[in-house]
């Protein structure tokens, strides 16, 4: 698999995987080609950069082929993979619009008990209007 370097935003978790299958063809000599099969020889990629991503991504990533082990040719030279970032859950932090503040609580209560007093005010004094217009029938 290719390596990945650096890390994701927020101390977010990276992971790789191959897209279209992660088969190659190589030419060269008979033993380079023997140590290939029984395993002795990878094939590596350029490493890919992560550091502070937020979103999982698609790339193509070039194929690595040590100098030194007599490999003719290589196809392809990328491999396209699919790196999925993952980013840590972040608590919500309450909103005055969204949410009531415990604060703000007694306040609306006496906001109410302010508007029943007025409207009892009110009550009052159209009963002492109507007891006033009484009088002056009388």
């Amino acid at each position: 698999l290719p390596k990945l370097e650096g890390e994701p935003l927020q101390g977010g978790t990276a992971s790789v995987k191959f897209v279209a299958g992660n088969e190659v063809v190589v030419t060269g000599s008979e033993l380079m080609l023997a140590r290939l099969v029984e395993g002795g020889l990878e094939l590596s990629t350029r490493p890919i950069d992560v550091k502070d991503r937020a979103n999982s991504f698609e790339r193509n990533v070039e194929l690595i082929v040590p100098p030194d082990i007599g490999v003719k040719s290589i196809e392809p030279k990328t491999l396209k993979v699919a790196v999925e970032i993952v980013l840590p859950q972040i608590e919500s932090i309450p909103h005055p619009l969204t949410e009531s503040n415990p604060s703000e609580q007694p306040q609306e209560a006496e906001t109410n008990a302010n508007e029943e007093e007025v409207k009892k005010t009110s009550s009052d004094v159209e009963k002492n209007d109507a007891s006033s217009s009484e009088q002056k029938v009388e």
